[in-house]
């Protein structure tokens, strides 16, 4: 697959995922993202990179988590992690029935 551009429901989760980190991360860094899909049955997990950068690192450390309700009712988990240099390396999306997921909520805080 190709990386692509954000759609505005993964900018609204990474945005609210990236404010997170105890090391803060620049205004514009989702402005600067990459996205590929993964495969995991729908439930948009991404892989991320900074435009005009290879990927590199690998996954080492959580930057940002949440828990949300997917508009079926089923819950969500989204984790933010970030490679060697603390830079979003994935972003790892759990639906915990494993169906896809359908919408990103509105109001994430």
């Amino acid at each position: 697959m190709a990386y692509r551009e954000l759609n505005a429901d993964e900018r609204r989760l990474l945005k609210m995922l990236g404010k997170r980190p105890a090391k803060a991360l620049p205004d514009d860094w989702v402005d600067c993202l990459l996205a590929e899909s993964m495969a995991d049955g729908g439930m948009g997990s991404l892989r991320l990179k900074f435009r005009g950068r290879s990927r590199s690192g690998r996954f080492r450390e959580e930057l940002g988590v949440c828990q949300f309700t997917d508009t079926d009712g089923i819950a969500v988990v989204a984790t933010l992690y970030g490679n060697d240099d603390g830079l979003p390396f994935e972003l790892d999306v759990w639906k915990v029935d494993f169906s896809p997921l359908l919408r990103v909520p509105e109001n994430l805080e």
